[in-house]
């Protein structure tokens, strides 16, 4: 940590009773609009944000079940020839064994998976690891919201790349190509009935993903997902890579910050002597749209400061011959919600607005970054392509 980086860090810190304070007033608050406990909220969570991407360092990944027992699997790599070209791009960077944790509960067989969730966590690939802390109230959200059609989620604890730099580009593309290799030729899940979900940078990590399933997957016997849920996607890793700046659009009403962001992007560009940069297809998705069967879902807050690009990335997908992309945006009101252990509600004022999980109580901020939700919000639409029609439709019958 340099000492401006520290020196900013402890102001900031300073600064929390000041802040405290000045949110009495709703004048003061980053958004007229929201309540004296939504602006704290964002603002201790952005502190917590600016303390992690001064770390440097990813939190060593662990392969033992933890308190997950045996909801927590381990996956072996998929046979070589699953993983081709833009894969195999960096010599150190191989294929390797991968952990996932499974909800409600690890499958016995078979006949037990309906339509599955394979779910990317967020965290900028430097950050998260899909375990219960870190993505349990998501997975269960989704099972609920799924109302049955929904039977198993799984969350991929893919390889972070801050640290010993093992886990740059491809590393959790790798990752990912393993998990679905898993759900289609181990667990015989047909590809139909995935849908392949992200947040952040997970999704990020989707849009490869299913990026690769296009161009290969079909010689792979892997045909690409029925469809994928983008939540608040990180899109242009470009813009992220470069110098960071508090004076982005929404910079103030957004608890990611642009250092985050850009910590995120500098570990995860591949290595130089691959002659692959962060500009590739794979890595920086914005500009670079493609064709696909799956139905893709996409979503993001009026207020993220990555909202213009997403907006953006969405037409450019639509704007390719035979794609099907909903997007929906939430109201210029909207707070980002922290998707923990939080008591979601619905809005049963205007049943025409979308519905949002509002965290209920404060944040828990604790050091270590699997304490750190990721960013989510669900809304009604078409089942098959947006996860929440149903959850919304019981919110409003309660």
């Amino acid at each position: 940590m340099g000492v401006h980086s520290a020196v900013r860090l402890f102001t900031n810190i300073c600064t929390l009773p000041f802040y405290t304070f000045l949110f009495i007033f709703s004048s003061q608050r980053p958004c007229r609009q929201w309540t004296y406990k939504q602006a704290i909220s964002v603002h201790i969570i952005r502190l917590v944000i600016s303390a992690l991407s001064l770390r440097g360092k990813s939190p060593p990944a662990k392969l033992e079940p933890g308190a997950e027992g045996d909801r927590f699997v381990v996956i072996p790599p998929a046979v070589s020839s699953t993983y081709k070209e833009i894969t195999r791009i960096d010599r150190e960077i191989q294929p390797a064994q991968t952990g996932a944790t499974w909800y409600p509960s690890r499958p016995q067989k078979a006949t037990e998976l309906e339509q599955v969730v394979l779910h990317f966590h967020g965290g900028a690939y430097v950050i998260g690891d899909g375990r219960e802390q870190d993505a349990g109230f998501l997975a269960r959200t989704l099972l609920k919201a799924g109302k049955g059609r929904i039977s198993h989620v799984l969350c991929s604890q893919y390889r972070l790349s801050a640290g010993d730099r093992q886990g740059r580009f491809p590393a959790a593309l790798q990752d990912a190509l393993t998990c679905y290799a898993h759900l289609v030729r181990t667990q015989g899940v047909a590809p139909e009935r995935i849908v392949v979900s992200g947040d952040s940078a997970g999704a990020n990590l989707s849009l490869a993903l299913l990026r690769y399933l296009e161009s290969y997957g079909e010689s792979l016997g892997l045909k690409p997902p029925g469809n994928v849920w983008l939540w608040s996607p990180w899109l242009d890793a470009v813009a992220s890579s470069k110098k960071p700046s508090d004076s982005a659009p929404h910079f103030q009403t957004d608890y990611v910050t642009e250092a985050f962001g850009h910590w995120g992007a500098s570990c995860l560009m591949p290595d130089h002597s691959t002659g692959v940069t962060i500009h590739n297809p794979y890595i920086q998705a914005y500009g670079n749209p493609f064709a696909t069967t799956a139905k893709v879902f996409v979503h993001t807050g009026g207020l993220e400061f990555m909202a213009n690009p997403i907006l953006t990335f969405v037409e450019q997908m639509r704007s390719v011959k035979g794609n099907v992309v909903e997007d929906h945006l939430t109201g210029q009101n909207a707070q980002p919600s922290v998707m923990r252990n939080f008591s979601p509600t619905a809005d049963h004022n205007d049943p025409a607005r979308p519905t949002l999980l509002w965290a209920q109580t404060p944040p828990i901020i604790a050091p270590t970054s699997n304490k750190i939700g990721a960013a989510v919000r669900l809304f009604r639409s078409t089942f098959s392509v947006n996860p929440a029609k149903s959850f919304a439709s019981e919110n409003r019958s309660q």
